[in-house]
C-alpha cells in the first residue's frame, strides 16, 4: 500500500506540474476564424498554433469551442513544424448569434496516459443566417403591387370602381359621377369595391429550451417560418415578425415583410438570436411577448391584423396574461391566435420524440387549449397546416 500511495503521489505531482506549465506555453497560441457571417450548413475553420517545448511530445485528442451550445466540431487535423503544433478545426453552427469565449484542446503525452487541457481565451463572434431556398422565395411577378390590400367583392370604401347608384340625400358631392349623370339625366354617385388590409403579425417568444446542446429546434422553426412568410407574401398579405427573447442586448423590435427582398431581411433578423447563454428572467419571455405585441400593434403597426403567438404559457400567470391580451387584441380589432410551438413539437415533427417530450407537450397543450380557447383561436404549429389555417382565416 505504501508503494501504491507513493506512485499515486508522483502521478499527482506530475499532473500539478503540467497544469502549471501549460498556461505559460499558451502565450504564443493564435486563433483565427475566417468569417463572422455564415449561411446555415456552411462549415467554418478555426486554426490554432501552439509553440512550446511540449508540442513535439503531445497528441491532440479533441477540440471544443466553448461559449455557445450551438457550435460543434465536425473534424480536426494536426500538423507539426519544428516546435510548433498546428490544429485545424472544421466546425459548424446553428442559426443565430454565437460568442466563442474559449478554445479547449484535450491532448496527451506520447507513450503516457496523462492527459492535458489547453485553454485559449478568445472573444470571437459568429452570426449564422438561415438558408433561403429558391423554392421558398416567391417569384417577383407573383407579388401584388399593393401587398396587404384585398378586394372583398362588395360595395364599400376602397379605390376600385364598383358601379353607380342614384344619388341619395347625405351622399358626398365629390362622389357624384357627373358624366354618368349627364347621360342619364339624373344624379348618380360612384360606388367602390370594399378593400380590407390583410396583415399577419407573428410574435415568436424564444426561451432557453431552444438552446439545448446543438439542438435543431431553432433551425427547424426558422425554416418553417420562412416558408410560411414567403407564401403569405405571395398571396398578397403583409407580414410582421417580432422575436422576443430575454437575451441582452435585446433583439430589434420587429421586421416587416412586404416584398421578396424582405424575406432576406427576415433571415438576417434570426441571425441575431443569441446562443451565448446570457439570459435574464427567462420565465418572463412569454409574458414579455404578450405585452410587447400590444405596444407594437397600438403604436407602431396600426390597422387590423391577425396576431399569431408562436409559443405557450409557462405558468398560470402567463395564462392569465394571455387572457388579458386576447381581450385587448379583440378590443383593438385584431384576431388573436395562440399557436403552440415548442422545441418538443419541433423535435416530434422531425421524427425524434421522447417520453419526456410527449409529457411536456401534453402539459402545455392542456393549459393553452382549456384556458385560452374561450377567448382566442388555439392551433398547433405544423408548417403547411398553419399556413392553410391562416389563409382560411384571412379569406373569411
Amino acid at each position: 500500500m505504501r508503494y501504491l500511495l507513493a506512485a499515486l503521489s508522483a502521478y499527482a505531482s506530475l499532473s500539478i506540474a503540467l497544469e502549471r506549465v501549460v498556461p505559460r506555453a499558451l502565450a504564443e497560441c493564435f486563433l483565427g476564424i475566417e468569417r463572422d457571417l455564415l449561411v446555415a450548413g456552411e462549415p467554418f475553420k478555426v486554426s490554432l498554433t501552439l509553440t512550446s517545448w511540449l508540442s513535439p511530445v503531445v497528441d491532440v485528442l479533441g477540440v471544443e469551442l466553448a461559449g455557445s451550445e450551438g457550435v460543434s466540431v465536425v473534424n480536426l487535423k494536426t500538423s507539426r513544424r519544428g516546435a510548433s503544433l498546428r490544429v485545424d478545426v472544421v466546425a459548424s453552427a446553428r442559426v443565430g448569434l454565437h460568442e466563442i469565449s474559449e478554445v479547449r484542446v484535450v491532448a496527451r503525452l506520447k507513450t503516457y496516459t496523462t492527459s492535458l487541457r489547453f485553454v485559449v481565451k478568445v472573444g470571437a463572434s459568429l452570426r449564422v443566417v438561415p438558408r433561403v431556398d429558391t423554392a421558398v422565395v416567391p417569384p417577383r411577378a407573383g407579388v401584388p403591387y399593393d401587398v396587404g390590400l384585398s378586394l372583398t367583392g362588395i360595395a364599400g370604401s376602397g379605390t376600385q370602381f364598383y358601379g353607380n347608384r342614384e344619388y341619395r340625400p347625405g351622399d358626398e358631392l365629390r362622389r357624384i359621377d357627373w358624366k354618368a349623370s349627364s347621360r342619364t339625366g339624373r344624379l348618380v354617385v360612384k360606388m367602390f369595391e370594399k378593400e380590407v388590409y390583410r396583415r399577419v403579425v407573428l410574435v415568436v417568444p424564444i426561451s432557453e429550451r431552444y438552446f439545448r446542446k446543438n439542438s435543431e429546434a431553432l433551425d427547424a422553426l426558422v425554416g418553417e417560418l420562412l416558408k410560411i412568410v414567403a407564401e403569405l407574401v405571395r398571396r398578397g398579405t403583409e407580414v410582421v415578425v417580432s422575436v422576443v427573447s430575454s437575451q441582452h442586448p435585446p433583439l430589434p423590435a420587429y421586421v416587416k415583410i412586404r416584398s421578396v427582398d424582405d424575406v432576406a431581411h427576415l433571415a438576417e433578423y434570426f441571425s441575431y438570436v443569441s446562443w451565448s447563454g446570457r439570459f435574464r428572467n427567462n420565465y418572463l419571455v412569454y409574458r414579455s411577448a404578450l405585452w410587447t405585441s400590444v405596444k407594437l400593434l397600438s403604436e407602431v403597426v396600426p390597422g387590423r391584423s391577425v396576431v399569431v403567438y408562436l409559443g405557450e404559457p409557462e405558468s398560470d400567470v402567463d395564462v392569465a396574461a394571455g387572457k388579458l391580451v386576447a381581450i385587448a387584441m379583440k378590443s383593438l380589432g385584431h384576431e388573436p391566435v395562440f399557436a403552440i410551438v415548442s422545441p418538443e413539437i419541433v423535435r416530434i415533427a422531425l421524427g425524434e420524440p421522447s417520453t419526456e417530450d410527449l409529457a411536456e407537450l401534453a402539459r402545455f397543450s392542456r393549459i393553452a387549449v382549456s384556458d385560452l380557447g374561450a377567448l382566442a383561436i388555439v392551433t398547433y404549429f405544423r408548417g403547411e397546416n398553419l399556413l392553410e389555417f391562416l389563409a382560411r382565416l384571412l379569406a373569411a
